[in-house]
């Protein structure tokens, strides 16, 4: 069990790199700056350990989703977090900042946000909690996305997804959130029984061309229990997730650009219902239930079939070396000059 905190000085005196690592080759690292994830090792059903975790880097010409709390973020707008360990074995790491000014991410000034990042014998445990009416400190969204397969050697297509919706919004024209809710059922839009992500996604359906794949807002229902769990059959790597917040944006379009071909990164980004959609949502009956604090977001990435690995090993990832896409990503946090 080991757990590491890394000076990044070029990013602020504040930031470090954290990474976790535990007896069965699982690693993750992360930053405080935003609490983005860099990294994460992750053996599959036979033992080999790959990144699951592409870290985009950012640019100027960097694509941004409007109108939700995903993609609208510059560095500039990144957060910092306290970072203190809470358990070495388990190894747990709880990131930590108290809200200062009524700012669109800080709406509520005096309350404490807080992310525990926890390694467990199988799992990476991300559990977000947030006071009412605030979006999650954890965005898997254009920083970074997920691939189950290792290191983006295939396409997520392929990756069985089940969603806890039956309302999706439709992209206009201009392949903006068109505020119009319509129902999965019947569609290839429908998740409510795990099936292949690209099963029916045919470059032929206008709303694939307009958002390049999914790019689509769903509204979840009300119950409680898993709200999305993702997996890859053949490594047997799992994404669960349970949420007490409505909207989910899932993504799938944008390739990884470290190779030619097909492979794609996927992110499940969670939080408050868009304004757009509240009326929209309302209408349909299909707004969950309200009054819900804190608002939380856990993420539970696992093996299916777990299998005990020694800690040490021929695929046992450096600890001395970035992963795939890692370097990129921390480099062009940077300032430009």
């Amino acid at each position: 069990m080991r757990i590491r905190f890394e000076p990044m000085n070029d990013l602020g005196e504040a930031c470090r790199k954290v990474t976790l690592e535990n007896r069965n080759k699982m690693k993750v690292s992360f930053v405080t700056l935003g609490g983005l994830m860099t990294a994460f090792h992750l053996p599959d059903l036979e033992g080999t350990v790959e990144n699951v975790v592409f870290a985009q880097p950012f640019g100027e010409d960097h694509p941004k989703l409007l109108d939700t709390p995903f993609g609208g973020m510059t560095m500039d707008e990144l957060p910092p977090y306290e970072a203190e360990v809470i358990s070495e074995d388990p190894p747990r790491v709880r990131l930590w900042r108290e809200s200062q000014d009524p700012l669109v991410l800080d709406p509520f000034p005096g309350w404490s946000k807080e992310l525990l990042v926890e390694l467990e014998s199988h799992t990476l445990r991300i559990w977000d909690k947030n006071p009412g009416g605030s979006e999650p400190i954890f965005h898997p969204s254009h920083f970074m996305m997920f691939n189950l397969s290792g290191d983006h050697r295939e396409s997520v297509k392929y990756h069985e997804l089940f969603l806890r919706s039956s309302a999706v919004e439709f992209l206009d024209e201009d392949a903006k959130p068109s505020g119009e809710l319509r129902d999965t059922w019947g569609t290839a839009f429908e998740f409510r029984y795990q099936r292949e992500i690209g099963e029916e996604m045919s470059p032929e359906e206008p709303q694939f061309q307009r958002g390049d794949g999914f790019h689509h807002g769903y509204v979840l229902t009300s119950e409680k229990g898993t709200a999305a769990r993702i997996t890859h059959r053949f490594t047997g790597r799992t994404l669960e997730v349970e949420t007490s917040y409505p909207f989910v944006l899932l993504d799938t379009h944008r390739p990884n650009p470290h190779e030619s071909g097909s492979s794609h990164g996927l992110f499940l980004g969670f939080g408050t219902l868009p304004q757009r959609l509240a009326k929209a949502a309302e209408a349909q009956k299909k707004l969950p239930i309200k009054g819900v604090e804190p608002l939380f977001v856990e993420y539970r990435f696992k093996l299916e079939t777990p299998v005990e690995l020694p800690f040490f090993g021929e695929n046992c990832p450096d600890s001395e070396q970035n992963s795939v896409g890692e370097e990129d990503f921390l480099n062009s946090l940077l300032p430009r000059f």
